[in-house]
């Protein structure tokens, strides 16, 4: 039995040694011998003697001998990876002679996300102006620098990893690979294989250096499989690596994780496999950890000590675009800590420094085209960003999601002269560094204000007056169904500025949206199914309560006026319960208040007071309810009827009046003298608006609103007198020229 033991036990001894094999080396800058570093192959660890000498056992397999470079020193770089390792086959002893950087303690960290060119075009992009621009900022630096490139440095193309190492060199500092999914070769199979040409051509995927008193690691976050592709997190081997580095690290000293998924991974509820491993094995220390991946701005809090920058990409949208999809313009983040004090700032590529923020003007913004909107890609919770109005100070801008114009242009111009649409992880996404100022729709100036967490302060003044406020004439009839939720939902969806709709009253006393006092032949279909012909007798709204005028379908047949208009079933709703739906819509999707342009249908003719209320009566009922929804001046209320609109001037004087004039209204001067008093709003039909009736209105300091200009050519015009607004069944086709895109409407 004894016999058994010790077979057993020398056969231990000799698969022990099959394992492991011992090496030696040394490590040196010059003439200097340099104690204390850390040496390790990954998994096993040593340090330096004060002779700069080591010895240890390695993994029989080990594929490098690295160290973990000591502060004020880096690898000679000039092949474009900072030579920090050796390869450990067939190898017994390693020197290590490091080049002296700086003694002063202070440093600058340049990090670069995601470059993946894909192609050599793309590279040659990158290796133009955005290469360039990254010099410049490395030779100013001044104190000593290293960069990190934050993963994705290829694009599943290996040969584009020889490429940077080749050009890098050109900024002048040691830069630092971080290795990222598309480094991987992921047809390989499995997490080790399908990073081994990166290491064959890089370095090893995890490795630390120390900077100042700090120390830096640069960890492999992407866990590819053989049958699932890759998930984001940290592999045993990678957590023990920096277990082991850690048991080295004074207290006292901060820690940089360079990788390339944030951890949170694609999707803010979650975190990535093994985070909590990874924030326990730094606990104690103030951490920052820097990655990409996700091509956008964004930062990070774990409890008080933990953060993380999620940095956008220097190849903005994949070399298509200057700007991220998020909005955020291609660039780096440079850090500099500074007698203790860690400062940062983001570089747009081919800006001033300063270049901290865009402004957007009412009218530009798909989700706010009502507000101004401050994109400030590096914002964090520390920043303030505050508001005027007309020199009143408004406070805190409210954060918000909004689409960036540029992106949206940018991609236009990239694919629409080759009849394509960018694929959809290409494509223009909200991003969470915008900010909304809604001012009065009667202000004159915007002043935005924005303040860095260092102090720095950026002002803007935004002039209220040069934009165009685009109305959907009964929520877009052009488009949808006429005066209804659907067509208003829609035109909400366009991103327009304004709701024109109208008001009718029930034999019950319900205001009701609809254009028309009776049922259209247009459009309606009765309670038996039946159309509604031209030469039917008229069912008016005023003559049956609400409970029969809910039981026709006015969008389901197709419109011989407006052929493109949607055919959906819908039913003339509650002037209520569209507001109110309006409110709730734009509240729950993050969208600016809308305004309202409300006409009240009183007519003076034949039938007022059978077929529809007196003027009175109707304008009474109706401001009632409007006073209810509590819209302030997001609020117009319009007619052609001049009784009822010198009656709401008389009885309603907070209203904000817009008076209705048709083609054949006559000149200013003679459909103005039925008015007892100056209307803020002139609302003519588009056919009589010309330069001589917008300067009459300026004179009178009237606002003016040309309605129906549905016509390219008549949009091009009316635009071009300056008007403040415009009504138009077809919103889509005013905002391609006024804001130059519309976005895809899912109904």
């Amino acid at each position: 039995m004894k016999k058994i033991f010790l077979m057993l036990l020398a056969m231990g001894a000799i698969s022990l040694s099959a394992e492991a094999r011992k090496v030696k080396g040394n490590v040196i800058s010059g003439e200097e011998k340099l104690s204390g570093v850390i040496v390790t192959d990954g998994t096993n660890f040593t340090q330096t003697k004060k002779n700069g000498k080591f010895s240890f056992e390695i993994k029989d397999d080990a594929e490098f001998v690295y160290i973990v470079t000591p502060a004020g020193y880096a690898g000679e770089w000039s092949t474009g990876v900072p030579a920090f390792f050796k390869r450990a086959e067939g190898v017994k002893k390693f020197t290590f002679d490091l080049v002296k950087t700086d003694t002063r303690g202070d440093y600058s960290i340049v990090a670069v996300g995601d470059p993946q060119p894909s192609s050599a075009e793309h590279f040659g992009i990158f290796a133009g102006e955005p290469l360039e621009d990254l010099s410049k900022t490395t030779n100013t630096l001044g104190l000593s620098a290293v960069g990190v490139a934050l993963g994705d440095i290829s694009w599943d193309k290996p040969e584009r990893l020889d490429d940077w190492k080749r050009e890098i060199v050109r900024t002048g500092i040691p830069f630092y690979p971080v290795i990222g999914n598309h480094d991987h070769l992921r047809k390989q199979g499995g997490d080790l294989q399908s990073s081994a040409e990166y290491r064959k051509r890089m370095c090893p995927e995890n490795y630390a250096f120390f900077i100042g008193k700090d120390v830096f690691f640069s960890v492999d976050n992407i866990i590819y499989t053989a049958e699932k592709g890759y998930n984001e997190g940290y592999a045993d081997h990678v957590l023990a690596f920096v277990r082991g580095v850690m048991k080295y690290v004074q207290a006292d000293a901060d820690v940089y994780i360079a990788q390339h998924s944030p951890l949170a991974g694609r999707d803010v509820g979650k975190r990535i496999l093994g985070t909590s491993d990874m924030l326990n094995l730094i606990e104690g220390h103030k951490t920052l950890f820097l990655s990409g991946h996700n091509h956008l701005s964004k930062p990070y809090t774990y409890g008080n000590d933990v953060t993380e920058h999620n940095i956008a990409s220097i190849c903005g949208t994949w070399w298509d675009a200057y700007h991220c999809a998020d909005g955020s313009p291609r660039g780096y983040k440079v850090y500099t800590k500074d007698s203790g004090k860690l400062t940062w700032y983001y570089k747009a590529i081919g800006q001033d420094r300063n270049f901290q923020v865009e402004i957007f003007k009412p009218g530009q913004t798909l989700k706010h085209p009502n507000s101004v909107i401050a994109n400030v890609w590096d914002w964090d919770p520390a920043w303030k960003v505050e508001w005027y109005e007309d020199g009143k100070p408004m406070g805190k801008m409210e954060k918000v999601k909004e689409y960036s114009p540029y992106h949206i242009a940018e991609m236009k111009a990239k694919y629409e002269p080759l009849g394509k649409e960018p694929a959809s992880w290409k494509s223009t996404r909200t991003g969470e560094h915008y900010f909304a100022a809604t001012p009065s729709q009667y202000a004159k100036t915007v002043t935005v204000s924005v303040t860095s967490r260092f102090g720095q302060t950026w002002v803007y003044d935004v002039d209220m007056t040069d934009y165009v406020d685009v109305q959907a004439h009964r929520g877009g009839a052009g488009l949808m169904p006429e005066n209804t939720i659907e067509a208003m939902k829609h035109a909400l969806d366009l991103g327009v500025n304004t709701l024109e709709l109208d008001l009718q009253i029930s034999q019950d006393g319900q205001i009701v949206v609809s254009h028309d006092p009776y049922f259209h032949h247009r459009y309606a279909i009765r309670p038996d199914g039946s159309n509604i012909q031209k030469d039917d007798p008229k069912e008016y709204i005023y003559t049956m309560p609400y409970s029969e005028v809910v039981k026709y379908d006015v969008g389901s047949r197709p419109s011989e006026v407006w052929p493109e208009k949607a055919c959906i079933k819908t039913v003339k709703p509650l002037a209520s319960d569209l507001i109110d739906f309006v409110e709730n819509y734009t509240k729950e999707n993050g969208l600016s208040p809308v305004r309202y342009n409300i006409e009240i249908k009183s007519r003076d003719a034949k039938g007022e007071g059978q077929n529809w209320p007196t003027y009175d009566r109707f304008v009474s009922e109706c401001c009632k309810l409007l006073h209810s929804k509590h819209l302030g001046d997001r609020l117009v209320v319009q007619s052609f009827d001049v009784r009822a609109l010198n009656y709401m001037h008389e009885k309603y004087p907070e209203f904000i009046l817009s008076y209705l004039v048709d083609a054949k209204a006559g000149d200013f001067d003679t459909f103005m003298a039925k008015l007892k008093f100056t209307p803020q709003w002139l609302s003519p039909h588009h056919s009589i608006t010309d330069e001589a009736l917008v300067e009459k209105c300026r004179e009178k300091g009237i606002r003016i609103v040309p309605w129906t200009v549905d016509k390219p050519e008549d949009i091009k015009r009316i635009l071009g007198l300056k008007v403040e607004a415009i009504i138009s069944n077809y919103p889509d086709r005013v905002l391609h020229q006024t804001r130059g895109y519309v976005m895809p409407v899912h109904r």
